[in-house]
């Protein structure tokens, strides 16, 4: 998507990247799904389907199978 304009993001989408920006500040890394469930008082579901319109919007990248698998880019 890179060289095109990004789609804009819901307001619930914008919450989930802020946090997910904000701890790896933070921490240094990524929160795990299962961290960003707890976070945002969703369920595992939400947070996956969150994640991957994130993803389909340009805004992150998922690594499978790994725990902490939310690369962030730069936009």
């Amino acid at each position: 998507m890179r060289g095109a304009a990004l789609e804009a993001l819901t307001p619930i989408q914008q919450k989930t990247l802020t946090v997910i920006v904000r701890l790896r500040e933070k921490n240094g890394i990524t929160p795990t799904q299962r961290e960003l469930v707890t976070l945002l008082g969703v369920t595992q579901n939400a947070v996956r389907t969150r994640l991957k319109l994130l993803a389909k919007k340009g805004r992150i990248r998922l690594l499978p199978r790994l725990a902490r698998g939310i690369v962030v880019l730069d936009s």
